[in-house]
């Protein structure tokens, strides 16, 4: 931005322009972050019940399926084979979701850390102030919400894989029982 304006390269000489474009470069990234976050709430409002049912159905279908395959009434072998294959996809499903949102909130995370980083105590006031505007906005992680209950992270996987295999341990319990 500097060599658009000025046309050469920044030196001890323009210190004063160099401040100005620094601190332009800091309100445009302000504005930047700002039209995201509004982009983002926008997103996630239309997409937040789109995502849920599927993603419930999706849990459901996994406890479902594995209940089916470690069911005896039945000795035929292709709805078995139907079923770990929809629990297989929608694990995998559930992963890749549930992976995607982690990816999301730890690039939002990391915006926050550079901001952080940066060497801010060599900047004018002006610069510093717009630095902590900037900073302020990036405070708050973004994450991504199912049904505007639950964050869509690896913990929320983990936590649908640990329900699913619960429900595994409760069917061998109550055959344990009978």
């Amino acid at each position: 931005m500097f060599q658009e304006r000025y046309k050469h390269e920044p030196d001890e000489n323009f210190e004063t322009e160099l401040e100005l474009c620094y601190y332009e470069c800091i309100v445009q990234n302000i504005k930047h972050h700002h039209n995201l976050l509004r982009e983002f709430n926008d997103m996630v409002t239309v997409a937040d019940y789109a995502v849920a049912v599927p993603f419930f159905a999706g849990a459901l279908f996994l406890g479902l399926c594995g209940l089916n395959l470690i069911s005896e009434g039945d000795p035929r072998y292709s709805p078995k084979c139907v079923s770990l294959c929809l629990g297989a996809t929608e694990g995998l499903n559930m992963l890749l979701i549930c992976n995607y949102g982690e990816a999301f909130q730890q690039e939002s995370e990391k915006l926050f850390g550079t901001i952080f980083g940066m060497k801010w105590h060599k900047r004018s006031m002006k610069c510093k102030r717009a630095l902590m505007l900037l900073q302020l906005g990036s405070y708050k992680p973004l994450k991504i919400t199912v049904g505007k209950m639950i964050a869509l992270d690896m913990k929320t996987f983990s936590n649908l894989v640990n329900s699913a295999y619960s429900i595994f341990n409760l069917s061998a319990v109550s055959k344990g029982n009978d």
